[in-house]
């Protein structure tokens, strides 16, 4: 987008030109550059309302649970279907009493658009990080079940298991 911006930067010492490769090509209609550039600084401002008001309800959900994943996983998600929609998350920020702007907190997490978040929308990293356990799991066990058996069996202390040559 900034460089789309600068693309269509019309300054006095370049005139009438889009700047860039494509700086030939003469602009007969300036109105239509302002319009042009002011759609796209209005989109650039939408973006960043959106990101913002995503970042700062990930840092609600962690003042409040802790982490994003506990939100995830005791509020937003907790039948463990692995995905949200638009009016479970306004509804999580109405019955906790968001301060923020939950539409654009919503919108700036959902990249694809398709008007439902899963876990790796509100937190990529944790979202990688449960995914490389959960397949250590699968590894070292075989299965979940023999995975939470092991726990409760041993107190709830995972060892790991070296794999016999």
């Amino acid at each position: 987008l900034e460089h789309l911006r600068a693309t269509l930067d019309t300054t006095e010492s370049s005139g009438p030109f889009i700047e860039g490769r494509w700086n030939h090509i003469p602009l007969e209609k300036p109105k239509l550059l302002q319009s042009v550039r002011r759609k796209l600084e209005w989109t650039w401002l939408q973006q960043r309302l959106r990101h913002s008001a995503a970042e700062e309800l990930r840092a609600y959900m962690r003042s409040r649970h802790g982490s994003v994943v506990r939100a995830w996983r005791k509020a937003l998600d907790p039948e463990g279907h692995g995905q949200v929609t638009r009016q479970q998350i306004l509804q999580y920020c109405r019955v906790t009493d968001f301060p923020g702007n939950a539409k654009a907190a919503f919108a700036g997490m959902d990249q694809s658009e398709l008007g439902h978040l899963s876990l790796e929308d509100l937190d990529r990293h944790a979202a990688d990080d449960l995914a490389t356990f959960r397949g250590q799991l699968l590894c070292g066990f075989g299965t979940l079940e023999r995975a939470e058996k092991a726990l409760r069996t041993q107190g709830g202390v995972l060892r790991a298991r070296r794999s016999e040559e």
